[in-house]
């Protein structure tokens, strides 16, 4: 639904908690699904993610770490870090620098 009709739902509400239980513990099946509906929020600069900037680069370099996520959701997260960047610029390195050495490597390794 959030993918289909953004407009619909609530997002100002949703996308806190969505967020808030990421990344995936248990269900990666559902990866695809749920990463590819966070990475089209933002590669489409839906307002509402766009709010939440600061999470969105924890979630995505603790993704880029997971030895259990896909190749697949790996590509769509680094895209999408990309597309924050090109949004975001400078504003994104404190928030890189706030992230282990490994996470912040990881990040950068799947970002094209």
């Amino acid at each position: 639904m959030i993918m289909s009709h953004p407009d619909s739902i609530p997002l100002n509400q949703v996308l806190p908690i969505f967020l808030q239980v990421l990344p995936l513990k248990e269900d990666y099946e559902e990866s695809t699904a749920v990463y590819g509906c966070i990475c089209n929020l933002v590669l489409s600069s839906n307002s509402h993610i766009l709010s939440f900037v600061p999470q969105l680069v924890s979630v995505f370099a603790q993704v880029a770490v997971s030895p259990v996520e896909s190749h697949e959701v790996k590509v769509h997260i680094g895209r999408a870090f990309s597309h924050l960047i090109s949004i975001y610029g400078h504003q994104i390195q404190p928030l890189l620098g706030n992230l282990s050495p490994a996470h912040a490597n990881a990040l950068a390794a799947i970002a094209p």
